[in-house]
């Protein structure tokens, strides 16, 4: 079980935790808990990388703006 989870994580460039490599044995045809998967993981140090994501809720300019028809100062 060792070999395949390092096989699975490393064919996937790090980026599978436990709960995709479970996903992966299933499909393969082996059942196996996510729990035990998990344990064998960290006893291997075996860590997904996480990418973040920055969020950004810029949309742009949405509409018209309106004439500035009192001549106010805009700061």
């Amino acid at each position: 079980l060792r070999k395949e989870i390092a096989r699975i994580f490393e064919k996937n460039k790090g980026r599978y935790g436990y709960r995709r490599i479970t996903l992966e044995f299933r499909n393969r045809g082996l059942t196996t808990n996510h729990k035990v998967i998990q344990k064998l993981m960290h006893e291997e140090q075996i860590v997904c990388k996480v990418r973040q994501h920055r969020y950004n809720s810029y949309k742009g300019q949405i509409g018209k703006v309106a004439p500035n028809l009192l001549k106010q100062r805009i700061n």
